[in-house]
């Protein structure tokens, strides 16, 4: 009996350790993404959406296809703007975008991270106070959600606050 017991025992056991050691490795990946950043601009105050407000983004490259284009042409940066629609909400799609992770082979560990472009924005609104230039970062990254396959979105919340009279 003593000896089914320490059998018993050293198979559950060895089985444990097996399960611990496939559990604990984990596989770092890196690829690319459809990247779609975007930006919902509300009044501070009210919480409501600013429609027509104007996105000034001056692009300094990054991991996606943009970046690559400015390096080929040999150029440092670029401006672009954007305006919201209706919801406060102006998008921009970062074609080729390089993300990593991480996976463990049971699943219990499993990271999704996007490399922002880097961008310089500014944003301005009728009656609104222009506030200090944001700049993407590694936090936006992190926050970064896939919506499908080879899919992802960050959403970057602005809040304007009233100009002063």
């Amino acid at each position: 009996m003593r000896k089914l017991v320490r059998n018993l025992l050293l198979v559950v056991g060895g089985c444990a350790l097996v399960l611990l050691l496939v559990e604990t490795s984990r596989l770092m990946w890196v690829g690319s993404t459809e990247l779609t950043v975007e930006f919902v601009i509300t009044d501070a105050d009210t919480g409501q959406p600013l429609a027509g407000a104007e996105i000034a983004i001056t692009s300094y490259g990054g991991f996606y296809e943009g970046g690559y284009r400015l390096r080929e042409k040999g150029v440092r940066e670029e401006e672009f703007t954007l305006k919201t629609d209706a919801n406060g909400a102006a998008e921009y799609v970062c074609n080729g975008s390089m993300c990593s992770g991480q996976k463990s082979p049971l699943g219990s560990v499993n990271t999704f991270a996007v490399h922002m472009p880097y961008w310089h924005i500014t944003v301005k609104a009728p009656g609104y106070a222009v506030p200090e230039p944001v700049q993407l970062d590694s936090q936006n990254g992190r926050s970064a959600e896939r919506t499908g396959p080879r899919r992802s979105k960050v959403v970057v919340p602005l809040a304007l606050h009233r100009a002063a009279p």
